[in-house]
């Protein structure tokens, strides 16, 4: 009986031990986080752009200052700002007469769109996933900067022009 007691503690010891220092790989790459942003886009859902982007913060656009995860998360649940620029540019209020959508959201709707995945062109090993369209994959609609963190991917940066 003490021989099959002892098996026992030692097989719990060992197994314990043993699942502290399996860690489990991330699944979720930077493709699967920029298809899930297209749909996000297509059906404006901030949620998904939410919870991908950075904690140190993020990009939008071409030389634009970061701003902090807060203030975009805050910007896409007020429906202005950013959210403005990425879902329904009918919130900048323009003044102009166009009723043309002219946000990514609006951009991706209007025409067939395929995703391509580069890695940057420096040593950070960060990744880059454009959205082209289908037609011309030379013409890029914007591209998603992607940087890997202790929890996996995030967008640090939404890029067009």
């Amino acid at each position: 009986m003490n021989y099959l007691r002892t098996i026992l503690i030692c097989t719990l010891l060992y197994s314990s031990s043993f699942a502290q220092e399996v860690r489990i790989p991330l699944l979720v790459t930077p493709e699967e986080i920029g298809a899930r942003v297209i749909t996000a886009l297509k059906s404006r859902d901030v949620k998904p752009l939410i919870d991908a982007v950075s904690a140190s913060g993020i990009v939008v656009g071409t030389d634009e200052p970061k701003m902090s995860a807060a203030m975009f998360s805050k910007q896409l649940q007020q429906k202005r700002g950013v959210y403005c620029v990425l879902m329904d540019n009918a919130c900048i209020g323009s003044g102009s007469k166009s009723t043309e959508d002219n946000s990514l959201r609006g951009l991706i709707l209007r025409q067939p769109i395929k995703l391509e995945s580069h890695a940057v062109g420096d040593a950070s090993g960060n990744v880059e996933i454009r959205v082209v369209k289908e037609a011309n994959p030379r013409d890029v609609i914007f591209s998603i900067f992607f940087e890997k963190e202790k929890d996996g991917w995030k967008i640090v940066n939404i890029e067009y022009i």
